[in-house]
């Protein structure tokens, strides 16, 4: 967010504009495994940032028609920014995740089987490794690791 400004009923927000867009842009074939590498060390540090103050971003993934979150500030030299916090949650002892909110694609077994009936049923922040890993396979291979939820159904 670069600013804000609120009058008497609306709020606005200035955001930054990713002139690249984001990384399903750039995945007209696989990426170079030396891209890859930086773009998950990246998106890895992000993901610290947030893990460290209790926030899980719970949809990460390389985009979903007009909503992306992994944008492409520039491909030479590589520089990634994670953005659409929208369902992002921090995450205390009294306040676990309990929603199954996500992209199936890149949803991890515990989000998929959740039951949202059982108070027991919640998930970590650890969900967002998961979606990473599935997008590192789709940048290096340019395919779904999960073609659909019942690949990923194996796992739960």
């Amino acid at each position: 967010i670069l600013g804000w400004f609120e009058n008497d009923d609306r709020l606005f927000i200035a955001m930054e504009y990713f002139e690249r867009g984001d990384l399903r842009k750039h995945l007209d074939k696989p990426l170079a495994e030396e891209v890859v590498q930086k773009i998950t060390k990246q998106v890895l540090n992000g993901l610290q940032v947030m893990h460290e103050k209790n926030i899980a971003h719970r949809d990460l993934k390389p985009d979903l028609i007009s909503i992306q979150n992994i944008f492409v500030v520039s491909m030479s030299p590589v520089w990634v920014k994670l953005g659409d916090f929208g369902i992002s949650k921090r995450v205390h002892s009294d306040t676990a995740c309990r929603s199954r909110v996500c992209t199936d694609h890149y949803a991890a077994p515990e989000v998929l089987s959740l039951d949202t009936n059982a108070k027991s049923s919640i998930y970590t922040n650890a969900v967002d490794m998961w979606a990473l890993g599935c997008v590192v396979y789709e940048l290096l291979t340019g395919e779904k690791l999960f073609s659909s939820l019942g690949e990923t159904s194996e796992y739960f």
